[in-house]
């Protein structure tokens, strides 16, 4: 957590200048960090930010990143780009393996049964299951982000 101690804009207002202090353990620390966010255009925005710890912190030093102003929330859109894929493939493994453990368990058996990779109803059933499974998951963690 920080606290702004100073803030002030360039001549042209296009550069906002920030100087914060860290919180930790509830007491404010000494040492002076700064930020500066750049105003490209009315909708585009690029700021420095720097490896602090396991993520990154915006600072005046570092690798620069340019941000898009949105009217709504990029949540969804990052979440079906780069996490539904990853759902999908975990839950598809996971219902094929206990689908074909269950084909092994019959045939031990000596059970007479179809081989579930060749029974269309069977697959479309784990695809159904997968895709809901897989919009459940997305909408939550939209929902989440956006609260």
């Amino acid at each position: 957590m920080v606290v702004p101690v100073k803030n002030s804009f360039s001549k042209t207002m296009r550069t906002l200048y920030v100087t914060y202090h860290t919180i930790s353990n509830g007491k404010v620390g000494k040492t002076n960090y700064k930020l500066s966010i750049y105003k490209k255009t009315s909708s585009t925005y690029s700021a420095k930010l720097t490896k602090y710890k396991s993520g990154r912190a915006v600072n005046i030093k570092g690798t620069t990143y340019t941000f898009t102003k949105t009217k709504s929330s990029p949540a969804k859109s990052y979440v079906n780009t780069y996490t539904k894929p990853i759902f999908q493939k975990s839950l598809q493994d996971q219902y094929e393996a206990a689908v074909q453990k269950q084909y092994q368990d019959y045939l031990a058996k000596g059970e007479n049964v179809e081989d579930p990779s060749e029974d269309t109803d069977l697959q479309s059933q784990i695809t159904d299951k997968v895709n809901s499974g897989t919009t459940t998951a997305i909408n939550q963690l939209v929902d989440s982000f956006n609260s």
